[in-house]
């Protein structure tokens, strides 16, 4: 998703398709990419930490033993929240793609013609 917002918002800021609405729907894709890889890497310190205060290995495993006695899986709370997170990001990409429909289906050149055939499908499928 980072990598996308960033091609995005070099494609919408200097190219031939300067679009401001698009390039702020890219930007605010980056930004929650940046901060969801920021939480990502709070949950996996927090996990770590867990880990070597209960005494477990790097598998989550209790050092010494088979079996695994600690439960390290994340609350509800927070798949949740990842769920929401996760459908907001689709829905920007499907927001972003009807506008690139609609901003082919202005242009009519012929070389665009494919690239709208393409992302019609995709977006029916």
């Amino acid at each position: 998703v980072k990598a996308g917002a960033e091609n995005m918002i070099l494609m919408y800021s200097a190219g031939p398709m300067r679009d401001k609405k698009l390039l702020a729907e890219a930007q605010q894709m980056l930004a929650d990419s940046k901060a969801k890889i920021d939480y990502i890497r709070m949950r996996k310190i927090k996990a770590k930490q867990i880990q070597t205060e209960n005494g477990l290995d790097a598998e989550g495993k209790p050092k010494g033993e088979g079996s695994n006695k600690y439960n390290l899986e994340t609350p509800v709370d927070v798949r949740i929240e990842e769920l929401i997170h996760r459908l907001h990001v689709e829905c920007r990409c499907m927001e972003g793609a009807k506008n690139a429909v609609r901003m082919l289906q202005a242009n009519k050149m012929a070389a665009d013609k494919k690239y709208l055939q393409e992302v019609s499908t995709v977006l029916s499928g």
